[in-house]
Parts: structure tokens; sequence; C-alpha cells
């Protein structure tokens, strides 16, 4: 194709006014609100609750081992042996046990954040219908948003009114 029969293109310009456009930081929200501390709180009584049962575990594997490390020269191989194969079956247990809490805590806190996170998209939503925003952009570590005017930020009244509604 000859330079006189290239297509030209002519520069788009796309002119997005700023009062159209806010910004929210979710953890903020998450950090400052009453529904916020009250699943930060429920989180943590939930996941402390379940950790207490491990170390009570973990406390009991340490003393099978003290008491095998202890007793180990004393007893018969039949019976190291035995109490070494009990002692690994309990870490086996509490390993699983640990994996299966962990899963369960994510699971928790996942339930949790959807309820919250739908509550927050509720007032977004509406504080934006009320203000004729086009788009609200969630700020914030791992988010693409990497510079906003703060004028933009309606944090200040997600807070506002998701404290207002609990009310």
């Amino acid at each position: 194709m000859s330079a006189s029969n290239r297509p030209t293109f002519k520069p788009c310009t796309l002119r997005v006014t700023a009062k159209f456009i806010a910004v929210v930081d979710f953890q903020r929200v998450l950090e400052e609100t009453r529904a916020g501390k009250d699943l930060k709180g429920t989180f943590d009584s939930f996941m402390k609750d379940r950790q207490v049962l491990l170390e009570l575990e973990q406390q009991e594997i340490q003393g099978i081992r003290n008491d095998l490390v202890n007793q180990g020269s004393v007893l018969s191989d039949a019976a190291r042996q035995q109490r070494e194969e009990m002692f690994q079956r309990r870490v086996r247990d509490y390993q699983s046990k640990e994996a299966a809490l962990s899963r369960e805590l994510q699971e928790k806190q996942n339930d949790l954040m959807s309820g919250f996170r739908a509550d927050v998209e509720r007032v977004v939503s509406s504080i934006a219908e009320e203000r004729n925003f086009s788009i609200v952009i969630q700020r914030g570590d791992n988010t693409s948003t990497l510079y906003h005017r703060s004028q933009l930020d309606i944090s200040d009244d997600i807070i506002q009114k998701m404290d207002d509604d609990v009310s």
C-alpha cells in the first residue's frame, strides 16, 4: 500500500467532565463505618474461638513430643515406635485441622465481606443517582486508580450515609 493510499487517523479526544466521576476508598469505608467495625469484630471473634482450639491441640502435641524425648531412652522399642506413630498421627491431624480452619476462615470472611460490599454498593448507587455521577471508581491498594483529585472522593459521604442508615 502506498503512502497516498493509507488511511489517515485523526486523534480522537474524549473529554469527561469531572463532576460525573466519583471515587470511593472501600478500605476506608470498611475501617470507619459502624458496619465495617462490627464485621471486623465478628470475624475476629470467630477467628479467636477457632484458634484457641488449635492452640490447645498444639499444646497437647508438644506435650506428647516432650514425653517422647524425655522417656524415649527408657521405653522399649515397640513402645517408643507406638508413641512416635501416635505423635506423627496427631501432627497430621493437627495439620489437617489447621488447613480446614484456614478454609473456614476464608469462607467466613468472604461471606461477611459479600454482605458488606452489597451494602456499600447500595449506598454508592444511591449517592451516585442523587448526584448524577456517571461512574464511581474504587481507589486504594490493588486497584487501577493511580491518581484522583481529592474533591472526587465521596468516601466521607458513604461512611456518613451507611452510619445514618444503621441508626
